[in-house]
């Protein structure tokens, strides 16, 4: 005796339409992914939604969204290589990101050379002194150079606010040494910098280094690829990473207000002799 058993068609129920639905749990089998949520297209009412919830959790004040204001930003510089490089058929080996930094070198009260650096992190100065001729007998003197550095970046950051600028820790270091008995040799700033070490097709290297500049000037640019000094690539690599840059600098990013704070332009290194 034959059975006629009814069959219906599978049929799914699409999903809420709250964007705030995405956040329910969903039963699936284990190690599985559930991607039903990646190819949702939101409508406007849902866009709405997800930008208040994102206004809700602002803190401090907005920053206004808009194009670089001379063209290009120094920050986009990672972004920029990532565009950049297969663009040359070249790779990205390692890259480097270097606050600005003041340094002094001078000889201690006992004659033996050193280097003594204050770097300019975001999350606030930190400072370090290398001895040239590395031992014990040095221990001691670096101990108390660097105390003595701490206190004055301490006091300095507290009176100016948590960032100084790099004249004035260069100032702060010349004036620790010298209150130390040490003589300075030379002392300058570098500005904050970004370093990309990049290889070739023919398993050759290239470096190319931004430098942040004052306005309008932004940034400037060092590209170094191959063995001879007028390499065609190096200017195809300094040519491909400034229209990615100019590109993503056409992109709305947060504007900052002008500062008026303008940074050091790049290496200055000057020798003040006998002090």
């Amino acid at each position: 005796m034959a059975m006629g058993v009814p069959v219906t068609g599978c049929e799914t129920s699409p999903p809420p339409t709250p964007a705030a639905a995405s956040n329910e749990v969903y039963d699936h089998q284990a190690g599985t992914l559930d991607d039903r949520w990646a190819s949702i297209v939101l409508d406007e009412s849902q866009r709405a939604e997800v930008r208040g919830i994102l206004r809700d959790a602002v803190a401090g004040p907005v920053l206004p969204m808009a194009p670089a204001r001379h063209g290009v930003r120094f920050e986009d510089s990672p972004q920029a290589m990532i565009i950049a490089a297969p663009s040359v058929e070249m790779a990205i080996l390692e890259s480097h990101h270097d606050p600005e930094k003041a340094s002094v070198t001078y000889l201690d009260s006992r004659g033996r050379r050193a280097v003594a650096t204050i770097r300019l992190r975001e999350r606030g100065p930190i400072a370090s002194v290398e001895y040239r001729v590395p031992g014990t007998d040095a221990a001691r003197e670096r101990s108390n150079q660097l105390i003595d550095l701490e206190d004055r970046m301490q006091v300095a950051t507290t009176e100016a606010g948590p960032t100084i600028s790099g004249r004035s820790a260069e100032a702060i270091i010349r004036a620790s040494v010298r209150s130390r008995g040490g003589r300075v040799l030379s002392s300058g700033t570098e500005p904050e910098q970004y370093r990309f070490v990049l290889l070739m097709l023919d398993e050759e290297q290239a470096t190319l280094t931004v430098l942040r500049e004052p306005e309008p000037r932004i940034l400037s640019i060092r590209a170094e690829a191959g063995l001879f000094e007028n390499d065609l690539r190096t200017k195809e690599l300094e040519a491909a990473f400034r229209r990615s840059l100019e590109a993503w600098g056409r992109v709305p990013a947060p504007q900052m207000p002008a500062s008026g704070i303008v940074k050091n332009p790049g290496p200055d290194r000057a020798s003040v002799g006998e002090e």
